[in-house]
């Protein structure tokens, strides 16, 4: 609901995949509520007029994924890996053309990891970008291994 107003004003279709009953895991909620909030805003800020983006929660036996799929611009192949330096922002002129500092990937990155979770990244320039979140369902104190 936090891009909803947004993603009306570019007439983006938003689909929601989540279980009736969330699955319970130990995490920081604002914390991971944050993350999961900069990853769609980026699917919102980098998808054109009339796109599509999906938000699913899936549980699964060990964790819990929080998936966002765009049909947005999508992150060239040389920039993937770079995505999660601070600071670190595309040369791509769709992407330049938006505001940001480069901090939100790698922000969400040190939130994910705190939480022992890892964090993916799929993505076809045209095609758009598919990112997963997951957190493990076991009990994690944040910030130690």
């Amino acid at each position: 609901s936090a891009i909803e107003a947004s993603a009306q004003y570019k007439q983006l279709t938003i689909e929601r995949l989540v279980p009736d009953s969330f699955p319970a895991i130990m995490a920081d909620k604002e914390l991971l509520k944050g993350a999961i909030i900069n990853i769609l805003g980026n699917a919102l800020k980098y998808t054109p007029e009339r796109g599509k983006i999906t938000f699913a929660v899936v549980n699964h036996e060990s964790e819990v994924t929080f998936e966002v799929t765009d049909t947005g611009y999508g992150i060239a192949e040389e920039d993937l890996p770079h995505i999660f330096e601070k600071f670190y922002r595309s040369a791509n002129p769709q992407i330049t053309t938006e505001m940001g500092s480069g901090l939100g990937l790698s922000i969400t990155a040190e939130i994910v990891r705190l939480h022992g979770g890892r964090i993916d990244v799929k993505s076809q320039i045209g095609e758009g970008t598919h990112v997963t979140i997951a957190i493990p369902k076991e009990e994690h104190y944040l910030g130690r291994e």
